[in-house]
């Protein structure tokens, strides 16, 4: 059954809706209704709605600006336009995706009806094209092998300008307009290793979700997904962070599975090996957090190389410190041990190739060198035979690895509390919102309100509104200030929106606290 919410100003209209509809009967469950775009905003971060009906123009926040929002904070869900004016041909214009309806005021309920019967098909006919995708003919299947085959040396190796120009040509010639200085990112999904199929079926799903966004190409690895975007910078700006949500939330809802995203920084297509190694680092430092999405940016806010060329000993080493959870990092102490006395691999050599990799690790994170960290490099150093290794070495890179985990969470802590300075300081801002503090912060919005929500237990809409509140009903309590210019002190520029969201949190409008505050003197 999918979840609908209703939004309408006119409290007529949508308590009919809300009252004369039977939903259940069709296959909907009414979670909610609102009368704003605001309210239905923060419902819909709660309620994560399969369906919201909303009118076009209300007050505060427009039925556009709503679905724009939404696009933003869950993708997945779908909007229906209920609107009094015939001529609607702007809002088809003003967004692109996931409007499945515009429907004209005046409507019955029968035609409201009928008109959601047809949308529950088209919801039912995109999960099953996503449970079940088309068949790729034979022909395309083989197209689809040759770009990856193309790709994949591209991927794994950085090549040198003359591959990669022989490799552009043949992708041209596979129907991919790429060039060299194309802008690309590259994404990668782990689906769970129970639930694998056909690598071509996974394929289908990604591309029924992200074709509709942005120039890309998808491929499978066993469980597995890769997808390369391309296209202009400011596209993939836009609209990777939102596919990145769509795949998540729609795995979750449609195939009851719970998949993991990594995504890179934005390069020119000559490195898109960098991305591609990119893209490992973000997946695994997100397992290592059990989140559901990491970018890059959110593990390296510099403008510093985060992926160094170090042979394959020196890589697994710094994945292992970065990215592995204690238990399994010790596990992989006494896999490397033996990797390295069945190669041959001189012991004091990488005792002191360790020490290289771990003072580059720590300097990647923070500037301070702590001198615990100097004390192990230096007990590292003296080290010279093979039996240090099972004892002194794994010991030392243990203490390493417990400081990186706290280095780790100390990292979040401060991102989170540095958010909330910035809404200290800047709440009065009208334009103030969860993404300007994530730009502000070189942060994805999504890390960001994942932290805030993990460390306060709170959303930002609610942080933002509790200390706007807060800050209005102490002005209207202690100073004679007009009510409009308390409004635009706390960054609400409409006085009426700001009454309403008064008396929502307060249960009181403004004007009656600074009455009963009179009262009281």
């Amino acid at each position: 059954m999918y979840k609908i919410m209703i939004v309408d100003d006119e409290d007529e209209i949508r308590t009919a809706i809300v009252n004369t509809v039977d939903f259940e009967s069709i296959g909907f469950s009414l979670v909610g209704e609102a009368c704003n775009g605001v309210e239905a905003l923060e419902m819909t971060e709660k309620l994560s709605p399969d369906l919201i009906v909303t009118d076009i123009k209300m007050p505060f926040m427009s039925g556009i600006e709503l679905a724009r929002s939404v696009r933003e904070i869950h993708p997945n869900t779908f909007i229906a336009f209920l609107t009094g004016y015939e001529d609607f041909s702007y809002a088809k214009a003003a967004i692109k995706h996931n409007i499945v309806s515009y429907m004209l005021k005046p409507i019955s309920a029968a035609d409201f009806t009928k008109e959601l019967c047809e949308i529950k098909k088209n919801m039912d006919n995109r999960i099953e094209q996503l449970i079940n995708p088309p068949i790729l003919p034979d022909v395309e299947q083989l197209r689809h092998f040759e770009i990856v085959n193309i790709l994949m040396p591209m991927l794994y190796y950085a090549q040198p300008d003359s591959i990669i120009e022989w490799s552009l040509k043949r992708l041209q010639a596979k129907g991919l307009v790429l060039t060299a200085e194309s802008n690309i990112a590259v994404l990668r999904i782990e689906f769970p290793a129970d639930t694998v199929s056909n690598g071509l079926e996974r394929k289908q799903f990604m591309m029924q979700i992200v074709d509709k966004y942005i120039g890309n190409y998808c491929f499978t690895i066993s469980n597995i997904g890769v997808i390369m975007f391309y296209g202009p910078q400011r596209e993939l700006e836009k609209y990777v962070k939102i596919i990145a949500m769509e795949l998540i939330e729609t795995s979750d809802k449609t195939l009851n599975m719970k998949v993991v995203v990594g995504v890179s920084g934005i390069y020119g297509f000559t490195n898109l090996n960098k991305a591609y190694s990119e893209s490992i680092s973000a997946l695994e430092y997100a397992k290592s957090l059990e989140n559901d999405m990491i970018f890059i940016h959110d593990i390296v806010r510099s403008d510093n190389d985060f992926i160094d060329k170090f042979t394959k000993l020196g890589d697994e080493l710094e994945n292992a410190l970065k990215y592995m959870k204690y238990d399994e990092f010790k596990k992989y102490l006494i896999k490397i041990e033996g990797e390295l006395l069945s190669q041959n691999v001189s012991i004091s050599k990488y005792y002191n190739y360790a020490v290289y990799v771990i003072y580059r690790v720590i300097s990647s994170l923070t500037s301070e060198f702590p001198i615990e960290i100097k004390e192990i490099l230096s007990q590292i150093m003296s080290m010279g035979a093979v039996g240090q290794f099972k004892t002194e070495f794994k010991q030392a890179l243990c203490k390493v690895k417990i400081y990186l985990d706290n280095m780790k969470r100390d990292s979040s802590t401060k991102l989170c509390d540095d958010a909330i300075e910035i809404i200290d300081k800047n709440y009065c801002d009208p334009d103030l919102s969860l993404n300007s503090i994530s730009l502000a912060l070189s942060c994805s919005s999504p890390y960001l309100s994942m932290l805030i929500k993990k460390t306060t237990g709170c959303s930002f809409v609610s942080i933002l509104t509790k200390k706007r509140m807060d800050m209005a009903e102490t002005l209207i309590r202690n100073t004679d200030m007009k009510i409009s210019s308390v409004a635009e002190k706390i960054g609400y520029i409409d006085q009426h929106y700001f009454s309403y969201c008064f008396k929502k949190y307060f249960g009181k409008s403004p004007l009656k606290v600074r009455q009963e505050q009179i009262g009281l003197k």
